[in-house]
């Protein structure tokens, strides 16, 4: 079942990483600062013409931007009569050309250019400066200024022969022109740290020693790291003392606290309606990751909106088969830790514990954990101040290797096992590992959707049943009876005591339809048990436990021999382990009196002895019958009905055969055990029969069931009685 769908344009609009315009839309308090830096620009126009250099310094992301337009906005609404006429210049746009700080000049021109009079002269000289700088073709904007096209040395030599100016005079002519007009002039570079190294040096050339005209007045936004790391390399290491005499006040963007990140990227996922939709044990799994420091992801509002454009469509196509925690924090990783996210995506088979199952003993295991370590921590290293981060993140996700980490393992403590990871559709089980990067669901496999419509129809008991013969049809049982086996095992289920009746029901009336695959050492009955054990103990309630197995009690009454056999065999399992429990069982009385009724019942519904020795737990039966009632008439009127008969007596040795594993060779196999039937002091009737036994296991056929099982037990058997023939004869 694909989980991808058109769920695009259902999604909130996506956020563009653009700056803020205003004030008004400050998150951040950024104000203040821009103030400061309005408030020092002005302050020095106001007593010196001489051209000064301003720099805001930020990490990329960091809100430079945002604030150059708040000192706009602030100068904007100065006092000052005079104020100041904006030049724009982002030189990232004019990189790779030919002359950048021709560009930068023509640029300067085109904003001058107008209709007053004196600031057109200022234009066309400053754009002529720009032509002797390096000569250009046609420059929009300039209009019929520079319609002829200039080119290359001849252009240059023309210009001279018709002019005769040095650039020092065309400079002072501009700052003569400049400072006659009393017009204040402020020059704001963007992206200055974007540009390769020679232009970075090309562009500070121009501000400080070219275009460092009266009145006008440069702020520039850079990262400092960057801007150092270029005027290195052409400054012959000496870049920060090359920016020192370039940029005269360098302030830095203050640093985002950590609370103002964290209630920003709160403010934004909250506003998700799946995340507020979400159940309190995973809102309380959130707030851990928060706790944890998983926040401290995000460096600036640019970390939180690409996240946040990201996850709310990968939440929105995982239409709630994926565990809504596991895919927020394996998004941080694909976000702020690609190579890792790759890295998890190949390598689920470790993650998920599986290629542990074939490691050979201890040096092995060890030697296969310390490589999984190293390559681990390698990549932690190279995602820089994310590694320590994704290192929870990852150990959070992925139970089974915490042990490799002990220094970590201990502080998460989170008690996740198998059944819970299946039933939540946790990234950490092998079955659910690819559906977060295919998101898609296996179409063998139950998911967990549609388990939640199996827990919803269970309130009605024909509901209930059309879905487990639709499973019953794909031959599934086996499939749906391990995944409701997964979701009482759940910390999260929640069931009313219908629900709990009705698929405690189903689940025994269904139980000798499971066909079992034969690498599993278990047998139909005992699944069956085990799963509606879990549910009974969902009810907190003593009485409404007590209920539910009264209930299965009544089932069992009313159903002929056969029916009445499976419900024995999974009541028998399931009062047998509320016996034996310490910790899940029933107050002492209640037990006794469940023991009492499950008597009563074994002696009602044994009459049919044909149908007794043909179930494979009429062993158990008979081992429960003979601890709860030793002495009971009927029981050993029982044994006495099979010990009479041999064709009984054989169906019996053969439905008493167990699977299990060999332990010379890694296969199932069957063996029918001798102490059982020593237990039931039967073993010196069959001795004694073996060999009639044996001839009536030849007229069978070979269909009889665990043939071979039954003829090897019973030849075992044989031979004792042989040897004692012989010392008889030999006597």
């Amino acid at each position: 079942m694909s989980l991808m769908g058109p769920e695009l344009r259902k999604t909130k609009i996506l956020k563009n990483d653009i700056p803020i315009n205003s004030i008004d839309e400050d998150l951040f308090n950024r104000k203040d600062f821009a103030e400061i830096i309005a408030n020092s620009i002005q302050s020095y126009s106001q007593s010196s013409s001489r051209s000064f250099v301003f720099g805001i310094s930020g990490e990329w992301g960091s809100g430079k931007t945002s604030t150059i337009n708040m000192v706009k906005e602030i100068l904007g609404k100065s006092k000052d009569e005079e104020g100041f006429r904006v030049i724009e210049f982002t030189p990232w746009f004019f990189h790779g050309g030919s002359g950048l700080v021709s560009e930068f000049l023509s640029q300067f021109a085109i904003a001058m250019n107008g209709a007053d009079r004196q600031l057109k002269k200022i234009a066309v000289k400053t754009f002529e400066l720009a032509q002797v700088l390096r000569p250009l073709k046609y420059v929009p904007g300039m209009g019929g200024m520079v319609d002829a096209t200039l080119d290359g040395a001849k252009a240059l030599s023309r210009y001279l022969k018709e002019n005769r100016q040095t650039v020092n005079e065309m400079k002072d002519e501009i700052n003569s022109k400049i400072k006659s007009t009393g017009i204040k002039l402020l020059v704001i570079v963007d992206d200055l740290d974007r540009l390769s190294d020679k232009e970075t040096a090309e562009m500070l050339m121009a501000i400080r020693c070219i275009a460092d005209f009266e009145n006008t007045f440069y702020l520039l936004a850079y990262d400092h790291s960057l801007l150092v790391q270029a005027c290195d390399k052409i400054q012959k290491n000496f870049g920060e003392q090359y920016i020192g005499k370039i940029i005269q006040l360098p302030a830095t963007l203050p640093s985002f606290t950590k609370r103002e990140l964290k209630n920003y990227f709160l403010g934004e996922i909250n506003n998700l309606p799946e995340w507020r939709e979400l159940s309190f044990p995973k809102k309380e799994r959130f707030e851990s990751l928060i706790s944890d420091g998983l926040s401290e992801s995000f460096r600036n509002p640019r970390d939180v909106i690409r996240f946040m454009n990201l996850f709310p469509i990968k939440l929105r196509n995982a239409r709630g088969e994926l565990d809504p925690i596991d895919l927020f924090c394996l998004t941080m990783i694909e976000v702020f830790g690609h190579e890792l996210f790759i890295h998890i995506r190949d390598n689920g088979y470790i993650l998920t514990g599986q290629s542990m199952l074939y490691t050979v003993g201890e040096k092995e295991r060890q030697e296969h954990k310390e490589e999984i370590v190293k390559v681990l921590e390698d990549i932690f290293k190279r995602l820089n101040s994310f590694g320590p981060i994704s290192r929870r993140i990852l150990l959070r996700l992925f139970p089974t290797i915490r042990e490799y980490f002990p220094d970590v393992s201990a502080r998460i403590g989170e008690d996740e096992s198998g059944p819970s990871l299946r039933a939540n559709w946790r990234i950490a089980h092998p079955d659910c590992f690819e559906s977060y990067f295919c998101f898609s669901i296996p179409p063998e496999v139950i998911g967990k959707i549609e388990m939640e419509r199996i827990i919803q129809a269970s309130a009605n008991q024909q509901d209930l049943e059309k879905h487990f013969e639709h499973f019953k049809s794909k031959e599934q049982l086996f499939e749906l009876f391990s995944s409701i086996e997964d979701f009482a095992s759940s910390k999260e289920v929640s069931l009313t005591k219908d629900q709990v009746r009705n698929l405690s029901d189903i689940l025994v009336m269904e139980s000798d339809n499971i066909i079992i695959p034969e690498g599993i050492v278990e047998t139909k009955k005992r699944m069956a048990t085990k799963i509606v054990k879990k549910l009974i103990l969902t009810s907190s309630s003593m009485d409404e436990r007590k209920e539910i197995v009264n209930y299965l009690i009544q089932r069992a009454d009313q159903g002929k021999s056969k029916i009445a056999l499976t419900y024995i065999s999974v009541l028998v399992f399931l009062v047998a382990g509320f016996y034996h429990d310490i910790e899940d069982r029933f107050e002492d009385s209640v037990t006794r009196e469940l023991v009492e009724k499950m008597l009563a019942l074994i002696e009602r519904k044994t009459d049919d002895i044909d149908v007794f020795v043909k179930n494979e737990d009429a062993m158990t039966i008979l081992f429960y019958w003979q601890q709860w009632g030793k002495d009971n008439k009927q029981f050993q009127s029982f044994l006495r009905k099979l010990r009479e008969s041999n064709l009984h007596l054989l169906q019996f040795i053969a439905s008493s055969a167990s699977k299990s594993i060999s332990t010379e060779k890694p296969h199932v196999r069957y063996e029918v055990y001798r102490r059982y039937f020593e237990d039931l002091e039967l073993i010196e009737t069959i001795s004694k029969e073996a060999k009639n036994l044996l001839s009536l296991l030849d007229e069978q056929g070979e269909e009889f069931p665990h043939r071979q099982e039954v003829k090897t037990f019973l030849e075992e058997c044989l031979q004792p009685k042989q040897r004692k023939d012989k010392e008889v004869k030999e006597t």
